[in-house]
């Protein structure tokens, strides 16, 4: 009697659908807007892809203050993720962060 062949099992709970933050740098406002005083949002998209780096920064809801939003954007791009994972595969992945800003 030949014992039927045991089910190739794949865990896929160690699977990630969403990427996980390892390095979330603070914003470093600019000090011609901490003079001003400014509570403003910066809401962005961009890519985490699949070895965990951002790319594709994009600013989606403007805080009005050119210099702000491109500190976010400067922040954005150098935080880190580990990537998503599909199937045991890194893939890239679209976000959305809003960036909430009191000096």
């Amino acid at each position: 009697c030949i014992a039927p062949e045991e089910p190739k099992h794949r865990s896929t709970i160690a699977d990630r659908a969403e990427p996980e933050l390892i390095k979330d740098p603070k914003v470093q406002v600019p000090a011609s807007v901490v003079e001003e005083g400014v509570d403003a949002r910066v809401t962005i998209t961009y890519t985490v892809g699949a070895d965990g780096s951002v790319s594709d920064v994009s600013i989606i809801e403007s805080s009005g203050i050119a210099a702000l939003d491109r500190a976010v954007v400067k922040t954005a791009e150098q935080m880190k993720y580990k990537p998503a994972v599909q199937d045991g595969v890194p893939r890239a992945v679209k976000k959305r962060r809003t960036y909430r800003i009191k000096a």
